[in-house]
């Protein structure tokens, strides 16, 4: 959607149903397929959309890959089965 000032008065459907009436310097968002007719009869100008702030990146991933191992169970036997 751009971003329009109205000219002149005029009304406009924004979802093809209702009928909005457009007043003279009121601001709205005009779908790009209309906007060039627009332009050419008078009837709206187009303004400079708001600055969108950048976000600042993600800080890096210092995550291990896999954690890290147990040292308590470094040196212990495996799990056997005691029979009985």
């Amino acid at each position: 959607m751009a971003r329009a000032r109205v000219l002149k008065p005029f009304p406009f459907s924004p979802d093809h149903i209702a009928i909005v009436h457009l007043a003279e310097g009121q601001e709205f968002d005009c779908p790009p397929e209309i906007v060039a007719g627009l332009e050419d009869a008078r009837l709206i100008e187009r303004i400079a959309a708001p600055e969108t702030t950048v976000p600042a990146p993600a800080p890096e991933n210092t995550a291990l890959a896999a954690p890290p191992a147990n040292a308590a169970l470094a040196g212990a036997p495996a799990n056997k089965r005691r029979r009985r």
